[in-house]
């Protein structure tokens, strides 16, 4: 295996980036299972929102995404506590374009955790929509 293959197949099992804001490096971390588990419900809104924009456009502008994020703004604001270890008033001292930039790291980074539960919820969607097919009885010949 080259370094270059490793190094691909370590960012799809580990994702994360790093960001620096403010002369710190920032390490954004991918949701985990149980950080979906917990925050799932908190993001419910952002995830119906996120499907009803996919359905529109396969490929949405990322200011449609930052503007969903911005509605579902405390939703965010605690996903972004979660990806970078850091707590609220740190996010609120950043400054627009260091807010802006990490916004867009994290949906990078954790796009999967995003278009996994979209797709989960079109597919919800799809098979409450599907009728079953109407029961046939069958005869035995005697």
């Amino acid at each position: 295996m080259s370094e270059g293959q490793a190094e691909r197949e370590a960012e799809i099992l580990f994702p994360e980036a790093e960001i620096t804001i403010n002369d710190e490096k920032i390490i954004v971390n991918e949701i985990t299972f149980i950080q979906g588990l917990k925050y799932g419900a908190m993001v419910q809104p952002m995830i119906a929102a996120l499907a009803e924009l996919f359905k529109k456009n396969e490929d949405p502008d990322f200011e449609d995404i930052a503007g969903i994020f911005a509605a579902n703004n405390e939703a965010l604001l605690k996903l972004m506590t979660v990806c970078t270890g850091k707590d609220i008033k740190w996010l609120e001292s950043l400054s627009d374009i260091d807010g802006q930039n990490l916004m867009a790291t994290v949906w990078v980074v954790n796009k999967d955790f995003f278009t996994r539960r979209v797709v989960a919820k079109g597919m919800t969607a799809l098979l409450k929509n599907q009728k079953s097919p109407p029961a046939t009885e069958t005869s035995s010949a005697p």
